[in-house]
């Protein structure tokens, strides 16, 4: 202990205690500011942007049409423009053609895009919707690509399975998340419509993805994003959902997902089809969507109406 100068220390106060007092003061507090300022500190990245767009901000579902689209700005300012991850979340189908959808982006400045839901053929298309992540282009951390089965094998030639080995182009420090969905997709009409994108295997380097249908149904084509992003980030969160009915019966599936300390701030959400297994005896309708959200947790919402035979979906969602 240093003895300290004072009015009823004669002997301190004589003594020149102020050299002594300079080093307990460079060894109690200047010492360790230089040690703390070495300390590694959190990274700090910028985070994506979720967004979404559909038919009917463009035209009524009555009114169906192959092609519909729309120049939609970007959330935030970007010095480059970023790429942008897709998955639909609204499908609105008449069952008496084959379920065939597209989505496209084109035009991608740094303020803006535009968003292209397509469809072809006999195909009557009454709504659909998709979401969107703006990835921001300076950020190495986040790393996105697309598979497709025509990738893999014509069109004509529909298999049951159909995977792929994804290599990243930057090893990740630990395994990443690994988010997939679904934006665009050719079903036959005459089985029940049956799809389902899912990532396995994920290691640092790459994960395998997988488009495939089960049972009798016919799958032509299906389309899916990715999105990968290191699992210590802060600020997202994203999982998977399931709903499920054996009879088809039910109309709305819902349910509450808890983020716990992860949020600092209401997010935006990013929500996307990635499995469908729908009766083809009626039209295909299904809406995947989020609602009630804080910090600390949403309700999500998958849901059909009329007498459309839902008998299972999966929805991926990202929280940011």
């Amino acid at each position: 202990m240093i003895e300290q100068a004072s009015a009823f220390n004669r002997h301190a106060r004589t003594q020149h205690q102020e050299p002594i007092k300079s080093r307990a003061v460079w060894a109690t507090v200047i010492i360790p500011i230089i040690q703390y300022s070495d300390l590694p500190k959190p990274v700090q990245r910028a985070h994506p942007v979720a967004g979404t767009f559909s038919t009917q901000d463009v035209r009524p579902w009555n009114a169906p049409r192959h092609q519909t689209s729309k120049y939609l700005p970007f959330a935030e300012d970007y010095s480059l423009p970023p790429n942008l991850f897709l998955g639909l979340n609204s499908l609105d189908f008449d069952c008496r053609a084959n379920i065939r959808i597209k989505t496209n982006t084109s035009d991608i400045q740094v303020d803006g895009f535009r968003l292209a839901i397509d469809s072809w053929h006999d195909t009557v298309l009454y709504s659909a919707r998709v979401g969107w992540l703006e990835i921001p282009p300076n950020e190495a951390a986040y790393q996105y690509g697309q598979f497709c089965t025509m990738d893999d094998h014509p069109w004509y030639s529909p298999q049951i399975y159909t995977s792929r080995r994804i290599t990243f182009s930057r090893p990740f420090n630990q395994p990443p998340k690994v988010v997939v969905a679904l934006h665009a997709l050719d079903m036959n009409r005459e089985r029940n419509w049956r799809v389902v994108a899912r990532a396995t295997d994920i290691d640092r380097h790459g994960f395998t993805i997988h488009l495939d249908t089960w049972h009798d149904s016919r799958l032509y084509m299906a389309k899916a994003d990715w999105f990968a992003y290191p699992a210590d980030q802060n600020g997202i969160v994203e999982g998977t959902l399931t709903a499920q009915d054996p009879n088809g019966n039910q109309r709305n599936h819902s349910g509450t997902v808890e983020f716990g300390a992860k949020l600092s701030k209401i997010p935006n959400v990013f929500v996307g089809i990635n499995m469908l297994d729908v009766g083809c005896a009626a039209n295909l309708r299904i809406s995947a969507f989020a609602d009630s959200i804080t910090t600390a947790s949403m309700t999500w919402h998958i849901d059909t109406w009329s007498n459309t035979i839902l008998y299972g979906a999966g929805i991926s969602y990202v929280c940011v």
